[in-house]
């Protein structure tokens, strides 16, 4: 995998951040850390260069910790979003598969009064009530369906009610066609997220700076160094209200 296409599934990975959010978020994260640290052992009774001393160390441990954690994380999403566009380049193959391909692929001549029903979507429950009218109509008592991703739930529970009438909902195997390459998924993926609008910001509010700055606030009127408190604080609303700014830019 080259840098592009992982920086593409670490922009991903991140919520579509921007490169300032990302650095807020480590320099900001870290320094809540050392601060909260710091305060720890000088109320403890260390003095300022040993707890300025172990706070570095103790901070370098966490973030370095947490990295690591983060990278696995990121390794997972890898992995999650290559199972995904390769369910759904499969499921564009078989929605595009000519229909003799497509019934000799999933053995159609084995059932009865076999319905082919291809579409990009489970099966809802208004087109199974017309195969259902249909079919008994003709005064059938039992059909097949052969569908890509079978029923949804509505569907799904309908069959629950039908008792003059054996209706089977058959999937096709995914399984017999060719996995894609993982080139050929990562491309699909660079070509997916760059259709999308791209964004500064989070899409989502960042509502927990917001909670942070109000914590650090309250701690203040509670604890010793209160200055402390109150810089971390406003810093975080600071962050908190640039970042919804962006969001409404």
């Amino acid at each position: 995998m080259n840098k592009t296409t992982r920086a593409v599934y670490r922009r991903s990975f991140r919520r579509n951040k921007s490169i300032f959010a990302q650095i807020a978020d480590g320099v900001l994260g870290t320094l809540f850390t050392y601060v909260i640290i710091a305060v720890f052992l000088r109320e403890c009774g260390a003095s300022s260069a040993a707890a300025g001393i172990v706070s570095i160390l103790f901070t370098a441990v966490a973030v370095t910790v947490y990295s690591l954690i983060t990278e696995m994380r990121f390794e997972r999403h890898i992995r999650k979003e290559r199972a995904r566009v390769a369910e759904e380049m499969k499921s564009r193959e078989l929605l595009m598969m000519p229909d003799g391909k497509f019934a000799e692929l999933v053995h159609a001549e084995q059932y009865e009064d076999a319905i082919l029903f291809r579409d990009n979507e489970k099966m809802p429950r208004d087109m199974l009530l017309c195969i259902y009218r249909a079919a008994k109509n003709e005064n059938k008592k039992q059909i097949t369906i052969i569908t890509i991703d079978g029923a949804d739930e509505k569907a799904a529970e309908m069959l629950k009610y039908v008792k003059d009438m054996k209706i089977d909902i058959v999937s096709a195997d995914k399984t017999c066609l060719a996995e894609p390459a993982d080139e050929v998924i990562d491309a699909e993926f660079v070509r997916e997220r760059c259709c999308k609008r791209k964004k500064w910001f989070s899409a989502q509010m960042p509502s927990r700076w917001l909670v942070c700055g109000a914590v650090m606030i309250l701690l203040s009127f509670v604890l010793r160094f209160s200055l402390y408190y109150r810089i971390i604080g406003i810093a975080c609303m600071w962050v908190w209200a640039v970042k919804g700014i962006g969001r409404r830019v």
